[in-house]
């Protein structure tokens, strides 16, 4: 499958002519549209063009005069992090290369050990694999402001895998001050609702995904880390696939307590009124 994006342009740090020919080559005959191709022989080098243009994907040599190992893919990422890199890697370099990948790197190829097809592959898997990553990072930089800014609860439910992430200032009444916000149990919602109203607010969540609509709002009870309860206010948007199925539910959790108790002193003071 080749990528979305037209017009990839291609930088290949690789001081070897040889396997700069044959990168080359095999890249020119894949079914990808390719707008132009750089060689640089030195970091140094492929920094300076780097800083004069931006490209849609890097190729990177470990072995170069002006590096080794990781020091060169370091030195890149600091010019430009949002391009996609792959690595050229040798048979001794595969350690290295994962080491790579858990930095940031998008792939990883063998000298000598690939084709047309297999290339292609991994320049399409390299440039949609980034562009998920940013498209995942901006969202959790978003829900993280947004949170910040309104001290609420933003969480993020992907139906497929029924895991939870957790976000937000407003997460620090609800949990142990100590606790890790990146390993919050899978119970954690479920546990903190009032047991009077878990049952009701539970098949609310999953009636409205089973029929189809496109949110969820719900007012309940949430335990706090002082052992009381706070009123809140839940809302969750569902994102469906291209078959319509929900795969996806974003949400956030804000706390209602001053309204609820305003509600019920004014409900009070009626009551007492009309008993006067």
């Amino acid at each position: 499958m080749e990528p979305k994006e037209n017009n990839i342009s291609i930088l290949i740090i690789e001081d070897d002519p040889e396997d700069q020919a044959m990168l080359e080559t095999y890249l020119k005959n894949t079914h990808l549209t390719i707008s132009g191709i750089t060689m640089a022989s030195t970091v140094a080098e492929a920094i300076s063009y780097l800083r004069q243009q931006s490209y849609s994907l890097i190729f990177l040599d470990f072995f170069l005069p002006d590096s080794t190992g990781l020091e060169g893919y370091v030195k890149i990422s600091k010019i430009n992090s949002a391009i996609p890199v792959i690595i050229l890697s040798g048979l001794s370099d595969t350690a290295l290369s994962l080491k790579a990948i858990s930095l940031g790197a998008q792939d990883f190829i063998l000298k000598g050990e690939y084709d047309a097809p297999s290339l292609q592959k991994s320049v399409w898997y390299s440039i949609e694999r980034k562009k998920n990553i940013e498209s995942v990072k901006e969202i959790s930089e978003r829900h993280d402001i947004i949170s910040k800014a309104t001290n609420d609860i933003i969480w993020d439910w992907d139906l497929a895998t029924d895991k939870v992430k957790w976000l937000g200032q407003g997460l620090k009444n609800y949990l142990c001050p100590n606790a890790d916000l990146t390993n919050i149990s899978d119970d954690f919602w479920v546990r903190g609702l009032h047991p009077e109203e878990r049952k009701n607010v539970v098949n609310s969540l999953y009636e409205t995904i089973a029929k189809g609509e496109n949110s969820w709002e719900y007012d309940y009870r949430f335990l706090k880390n002082d052992a009381t309860y706070a009123h809140v206010n839940s809302r969750g948007y569902i994102i469906n696939n291209d078959a319509q199925k929900a795969i996806r539910m974003i949400g956030s959790i804000q706390d209602i307590t001053a309204r609820k108790n305003a509600e019920l002193e004014i409900q009070k003071a009626r009551i007492e009124a009309e008993e006067a």
